[in-house]
């Protein structure tokens, strides 16, 4: 059976993945800080805060899981990015990481779309939560010996 991790699993993106996921025949796995009581029995719910980076690196360590897909979807800022690197980057398939902002220069008009490959806009330009996406995003960048994609849905606003 294939197995997913979903990284902060019980908000919006992550109940409807964890629906998805169980759909598509995932034994599946969250982590977050606090338990779904909706979700089937099947689904193993884990309660750890990422930002007590020891007590995360230890429980998930114990798993001692491979993982075909790590759904990264509670990922801030490079802090984050690392510990999922570090944590998952032997032990995943495939890592998604969620990045719900735009991060691309906007400094000239365009009225096409967008496209994956505009440039980055710069640190400093967009504010405080962009540049804390940017950080995320540049640590990912240069990675090679994981196989990962980064997710821009752009905002969220809701269910």
């Amino acid at each position: 059976m294939k197995n997913i991790l979903l990284i902060g699993g019980t908000g919006i993106i992550g109940k409807a993945t964890v629906l998805e996921a169980l759909k598509e025949g995932y034994e599946v796995t969250t982590i977050s800080k606090e338990i779904e009581s909706n979700f089937p029995n099947s689904v193993k719910q884990l309660l750890i805060d990422r930002q007590n980076m020891n007590e995360f690196q230890d429980i998930v360590s114990k798993l001692n899981n491979q993982w075909d897909v790590v759904f990264d979807i509670f990922a801030y800022d490079e802090k984050d990015a690392k510990q999922t690197y570090d944590l998952f980057k032997d032990k995943a398939k495939h890592i998604f990481i969620l990045s719900t902002t735009l991060v691309y220069d906007r400094s000239k008009k365009n009225t096409n779309p967008i496209k994956s490959n505009h440039p980055l806009t710069k640190k400093g330009e967009l504010g405080g939560y962009v540049d804390k996406k940017l950080g995320l995003e540049q640590f990912w960048l240069p990675k090679k010996d994981a196989n990962w994609t980064i997710i821009r849905p752009y905002h969220i606003l809701g269910a």
